[in-house]
């Protein structure tokens, strides 16, 4: 036998020796009590989680949003979105009859 496993028995000894201990009874009707008092304020529970997921939600896409428009704004600052030059212009004027 190894040094842990005497170790062990004399522990489990001890524990067999150890004078019962007295539970102590709940009073009438607790567990009725709490299951009650949970299920009445659950519905305020999900909801409060919901509100706040749904507020982490929306600022998290509102960041992606301006960090998008701010990366796309930055990349394409010198571009004009209508680049009539005077190509564009001749062709125009030949395509209408």
């Amino acid at each position: 036998m190894n040094e842990l496993e005497r170790q062990l028995n004399r522990l489990f000894h001890w524990a067999r020796r150890a004078p019962e201990r007295e539970t102590a009874a709940l009073p009438y009707g607790f567990a009725t009590r709490v299951v009650a008092q949970w299920q009445a304020a659950r519905p305020e529970l999900v909801a409060a989680l919901w509100e706040r997921l749904a507020c982490r939600a929306a600022f998290a896409a509102g960041l992606v949003l301006l960090i998008g428009a701010a990366s796309y704004f930055a990349a394409n600052w010198h571009e004009v979105a209508y680049d009539y030059n005077l190509n564009y212009s001749a062709m125009e004027i030949a395509s209408v009859p």
